[in-house]
Formats: structure tokens, sequence, C-alpha cells
């Protein structure tokens, strides 16, 4: 049996496109917040198999669906893909922390 015969049933050409691209082994080399310096060639290690399925995703998931499936779709075992989703989240929250927030949100225009 080869790693072809686990594809998913849906987009299959685009999970298929993303897999032969990265030799069925996760991309990830340290986005995910963990360390892959040990890893052969500093990626993940990890392997499409039938007990661990690896997803197409987005190199930098951002969590919008509508973004995320125009994006160029790259092979990740799916803690890394968390690990990817996890800082791109938390990425928004200090961007969205950071804003000003001395403006107003509606301007009455009345004099206090």
């Amino acid at each position: 049996m080869s790693t072809t015969d686990f594809a998913p049933i849906a987009a299959a050409a685009v999970w298929r496109k993303a897999m032969q691209a990265a030799g069925y082994r996760c991309v990830c080399t340290g986005g995910c917040g963990r360390s892959h310096a040990k890893d052969p060639g500093e990626r993940c290690k990890r392997e499409h198999t039938a007990w661990l399925r690896l997803v197409a995703a987005p190199a930098e998931p951002t969590g919008n669906p509508h973004t995320d499936i125009a994006a160029e779709q790259v092979a990740y075992c799916p803690n890394c893909y968390d690990g990817h989703l996890a800082v791109a989240k938390r990425a928004d929250r200090v961007a969205a922390a950071s804003h000003d927030n001395d403006v107003p949100l509606f301007d009455l225009g009345g004099e206090a």
C-alpha cells in the first residue's frame, strides 16, 4: 500500500500536489513554536501514514477560510498545523491589544 492510498475524498488533487511537493513529510521548520533542529534537515520528521494523516494547509494559516483557501497549500502534520494557527492567532491578539484605544467608536459630535 502506498501513501497515496490515504488521500482525502475532498480536494484530493490539491492535497496530492502539496504532499508530492513535500515528499509526504511535514514541511514545518519551527514556525509552529516547536524546535525541529534535531529532526532530519531541521524539518518536522512526521510522515503521512495510515495512522498519521498529513493535511494540506496554507504555509501561513490565518484561521480565515476565505484567505486560507486561496493560499498555496503545503503539507503539515496536525500538531504543526495547530501550532502555526496558534502562533497566527496570538499575533492577531497582540496586534488588536496594541491598537490605539483612544479613538472613540462613534463621534456623536456633542459637547460634554
